[in-house]
């Protein structure tokens, strides 16, 4: 494992492969886990470094584009880290943007920095739960959705949303189950990041004062189907700075609406609609009650809270994408559980379901080698070949 990890510092796109098979096809002590996650993330941050979108797309090209004239207004115009309404919202955003501008950094370094961080979190999350409560083998299942439900080009495409939730899902976790305080410095990492990790946030405090009964989920579920209908409650937030502007946009603008006018959008309906059944199934029929789980109690009271408010808001496109389909990484402790509970429990026909529906967990997008709105380094085969530290040693 030692010869493997240093082979893939020079090159991650190759050895990382051999690395991860042996993690998933041995059992391996804490030690030697932990040096396959390091070498995972290693590998992950240089493949959003020598990611480029192509033809101006994606939102990764927006955030391009965007720091580009902020560092511009920092280099030549003096200006400080935040200046408006919009950007207070996003404080720690503009943190990163503000240093990148200072030290002259392109989007590359953040599209690192932000590949760290989320996939840090969660074998974070993954290593603590195989701790407090060991099962055999369930950690692998839990690292493959890791890569297969939200792909790799996914996350580097758009991943402000998933990295705010990966400092919230740490922060939660480090309250909820580890009981330690430093989860409010994650929490306000990922809030200063986006301000849609308030709704985790407003979830976990409302989870601390409330129980949430299972059939909360299944009204809230009915209601959001049709809530549409009744959107002119939402109104009441039109006239409150900031908030009023996604509303508009995000409940009564083009952005509320279910839109399939490409392949990605049906995709991550198809995501939508795979897990929204996976979690009424595992929560209706009590698949995620394990023995000696009480651990586990206070976030999942979390977690119920969390789903009663994005299954609300499902009717809303980007809402219910951003709540269900990104924030899938809240449900990692709880997914956890549940595929516990499919190992252990007689098998039956709700069991059957689960694990086919597991099987869908993919999105489609991550088999796509030819797709054309992307190039990795150079291209295909010479990005597998590419190495930073060569690179370096070579621009130097």
């Amino acid at each position: 494992m030692y010869i493997l990890s240093l082979l893939n510092i020079f090159f991650p796109f190759v050895f990382i492969f051999p690395i991860v098979i042996i993690y998933l096809f041995s059992d391996l002590d804490r030690n030697h886990r932990n040096i396959v996650f390091l070498n995972v993330i290693f590998s992950v941050a240089f493949f959003g470094f020598v990611y480029h979108r192509v033809g101006n797309t994606g939102d990764v090209y927006r955030y391009a584009i965007s720091l580009a004239s902020y560092a511009h207004n920092v280099q030549f115009n003096g200006r400080g880290v935040i200046t408006n309404l919009y950007e207070l919202n996003y404080p720690i955003w503009y943190l990163i943007y503000y240093i990148c501008s200072i030290f002259d950094l392109s989007i590359k370094y953040i599209n690192m920095l932000a590949g760290i961080s989320i996939y840090g979190s969660i074998f974070y999350i993954i290593s603590s739960l195989i701790k407090i409560y060991p099962y055999r083998a369930i950690d692998k299942s839990l690292f493959i959705i890791s890569f297969l439900f939200i792909s790799i080009i996914s996350v580097y495409t758009s991943y402000k949303t998933i990295w705010a939730f990966s400092f919230t899902l740490v922060g939660i976790y480090q309250l909820s189950v580890l009981d330690k305080k430093s989860g409010y410095i994650f929490i306000l990492l990922g809030i200063g990041i986006h301000p849609v990790s308030w709704i985790p946030t407003i979830a976990y405090f409302i989870s601390k004062k409330i129980h949430i009964k299972t059939s909360y989920i299944g009204i809230c579920f009915l209601i959001g189907l049709i809530i549409k209908h009744f959107s002119s409650i939402f109104y009441f937030f039109k006239n409150i700075p900031f908030i009023g502007e996604k509303i508009d946009f995000y409940i009564f603008g083009e952005w509320g609406d279910y839109r399939f006018q490409n392949n990605s959008e049906y995709v991550l309906f198809y995501l939508l609609i795979v897990l929204v059944s996976f979690l009424l199934l595992s929560v209706f029929f009590k698949i995620y009650k394990i023995d000696n789980s009480s651990v586990f109690l206070n976030y999942n009271n979390f977690i119920f809270t969390f789903m009663c408010i994005s299954f609300l808001l499902v009717s809303y496109r980007t809402f219910s994408i951003r709540l269900i389909v990104t924030g899938v990484i809240f449900y990692y402790p709880f997914i956890y559980q549940v595929l516990i509970g499919i190992k252990s429990k007689k098998k039956n026909l709700v069991t059957l379901v689960l694990l086919l529906l597991l099987f869908l967990f993919f999105d489609p997008r991550t088999f796509n080698l030819s797709n054309p709105s992307y190039i990795i380094a150079n291209g295909f085969p010479f990005n597998v070949f590419y190495s930073p530290l060569l690179s370096a040693f070579y621009l130097n």
